[in-house]
């Protein structure tokens, strides 16, 4: 199954995690230039504008996260799908 997760670059922790999701455009520029969540709902908390390209990236990862392994404490490494890993 495809999972979907939003990583702050500074560190690589997962700061969101999520399936069946697609990221858009958030229609921005300059320093404010990111993505969003085009499924999210107001009920999912999520800021209209999402993350900004410049702090964050996404990725999009067939895969099954480890037991244990949580959003928010733990990272994903790797540059992309070939070489992504979990950390712990």
């Amino acid at each position: 199954m495809a999972l979907s997760f939003i990583r702050r670059k500074e560190d690589n922790v997962i700061v969101y995690g999520n399936s069946d999701i697609t990221f858009v455009s958030n229609g921005l520029s300059g320093a404010e230039a990111g993505f969003t969540i085009q499924e999210a709902t107001e009920e999912w908390g999520i800021s209209a504008t999402g993350w900004n390209s410049v702090e964050y990236d996404y990725i999009t990862w067939e895969t099954i996260v480890p037991e244990g392994w949580a959003v928010g404490t733990h990272k994903i490494t790797g540059t992309d799908a070939s070489n992504y890993q979990f950390e712990f």
